[in-house]
Order: C-alpha cells, then sequence, then structure tokens
C-alpha cells in the first residue's frame, strides 16, 4: 500500500534562491535548481566524468558543496602513466567487462575541475597540492593521446565505427579515433592549465598559447561540415566522418572557445532552422 504526500517544497538554508517578480516562475526556477543542482550526484561524483559540471554548479556557492567536489578531484585516482580513471576506483567505464570502457575526455575534466574549483576557492594551496597531477594528466593528453599535434587521437581500440563503444562521456554513443566532443574539452584544458601554472608562478614547459591556437586551427580543419554548417562528432580510424546532427557537441564546442562568430551564427541557424528525423524544423 502506498500513501502519496502532499509536495514539501522546504529544503536547507544553505540552497540558494532565485527571486522574481512573478512567483509562479520563481517557484519553477527554484525547483529546476534544486532538483538539477542538487540531487545527484552531490556533493560528490562517483565519476570524473561529471566533475567539472557539479564545479560550475556548485562552486561559486562554497560550503560542502564545493568542499565535497575538491576532496573528489584532490584524491580521484589516476594510473602511473597519468590516465585519470573514467569510474573511481575502476579504470573503465562499468558498461561491460569483456572490452576497453575507458574514457578519453576524463584527463581534460580533471583539469577543468580543478581550475574551476581554484577559480572559485582562491585557495592556492588546493592547487600546489595538486600541480604534479595536473601536469601529468596534461603530460599524458599531450604525449600519449598525441595533443602535442594538436588534436587528441584516442588508443587504437576507439575506433568511432559504428557500433564500437565509445571513447567519451556518451557512453553508447560512437565516438572514437579523431572525436569532436573530447577534443572540445582538451582544448578548454589547456586554457585552464596556463592559468594555472600562471596561478602557481612557474614556467611551463608547454606554450600554450601557441598550443591552442594549432588546435583550433586543427579542429576547424578536421570537424567542420561546411556544407551543413555544424561541426561533426568524429572522424573514425577508417577516415569516415560521422555526424547525425549532435547539438552537444556544436554547443559545447562554442563553449570553450572553439568556432568563431561565423561558426556560432550557422550552428544557431541549423538548430533554429534544421529538420530533425521528423521532417520537421524542431531541433
Amino acid at each position: 500500500a502506498l500513501t502519496f504526500k502532499e509536495r514539501d517544497d522546504a529544503v536547507p538554508e544553505i540552497f540558494p534562491r532565485f527571486v522574481c517578480s512573478d512567483k509562479e516562475i520563481e517557484g519553477d526556477l527554484n525547483r529546476f535548481w534544486w532538483e538539477r543542482g542538487f540531487s545527484y550526484p552531490s556533493p560528490g561524483s562517483g565519476s570524473i566524468e561529471w566533475a567539472e559540471w557539479a564545479a560550475v554548479q556548485w562552486s561559486w556557492m562554497g560550503g560542502e558543496q564545493r568542499g565535497g567536489g575538491m576532496r573528489m578531484v584532490s584524491h580521484y585516482p589516476m594510473t602511473d602513466e597519468g590516465y585519470v580513471h573514467t569510474w573511481g576506483a575502476t579504470v573503465g567505464w562499468p558498461l561491460v567487462h569483456n572490452r576497453d570502457t575507458r574514457h578519453f575526455d576524463t584527463n581534460a575534466r580533471f583539469i577543468l575541475a580543478c581550475w574551476r574549483h581554484y577559480l572559485w576557492s582562491g585557495d592556492i594551496e588546493f592547487l600546489r597540492g595538486q600541480a604534479d597531477r595536473l601536469r601529468k594528466a596534461m603530460k599524458y593528453q599531450l604525449e600519449v593521446l598525441q595533443g602535442s599535434k594538436g588534436l587528441i587521437v584516442t588508443p587504437e581500440i576507439k575506433t568511432g565505427r559504428h557500433e564500437d563503444l565509445t571513447d567519451n562521456y556518451w557512453d553508447i554513443l560512437p565516438f572514437g579515433h579523431l572525436d569532436a566532443y573530447a577534443n572540445a574539452y582538451f582544448y578548454g584544458s589547456l586554457t585552464a592549465m596556463e592559468q594555472m601554472e600562471n596561478a602557481l608562478g612557474t614556467a611551463p614547459l608547454t606554450d600554450y598559447a601557441a598550443l591552442r591556437e594549432k588546435a583550433h586551427r586543427r579542429y576547424d580543419e578536421v570537424f567542420w561540415n561546411e556544407k551543413e554548417g555544424r561541426y561533426i562528432g568524429c572522424v573514425d580510424i577508417d577516415g569516415v566522418n560521422h555526424d547525425y546532427g549532435f547539438t552537444f557537441v556544436n554547443m559545447e564546442a562554442l563553449y570553450y572557445g572553439l568556432g568563431d562568430k561565423a561558426k556560432a551564427e550557422r550552428i544557431y541557424h541549423w538548430m533554429e532552422t534544421g529538420k530533425s528525423s521528423t521532417g520537421k524544423a524542431d531541433i
């Protein structure tokens, strides 16, 4: 027997609140924010895949939300080689057990999460405590994943072919080899790492400004679909482009500073007027 109770919107005092002249909108905004920002996972996360998103959501608040996130990234496991685990103590994603389920956007997400937490907390001791791990994670991207050439390339076990396992957060979509999504995060991590090295007062071994320029150029060369006016998802190991209209790839690429004004306008035009699989302009 189930008893249904009236909804109770009471929340702890630490939860921030929107205030609007329209009280109905105010209620909707607060419920939306509390449900998305304070439900799962909070304040820490089992996977580094959510760590930067969590930092964006909570780090400006301080308190246990930020503290939990900072503790999580501070102790998050990585291999001796510098690969940042996908799922806590588990190296790969807990999807299947007879395949390599590592994601290769994890190193960038670790770097970005540390950056977000530092920007909001100003905790230089936190940054100093993570400095060696940050450099190790970046070195893995630049050397093992070939990011020093402008784009990270996933190991051959992540082919990007149809029905293969992904190499990023979108764990059942065919991403791999030259992955536009993972490379957007790689690009963002270059800015983050440069700024953290500046905060630490150390001379970085990598010219991040030059590498960022190279990465931007290569991203446009490899992933821009001029005909459709958007970025594709990936180029698989056979050289085949995969482009099914990835709104999240395009939005996040722009968010991290890729593209330019003209490309952004074309991306928005596609999303606003392009037809989806329904045959209607309802993207």
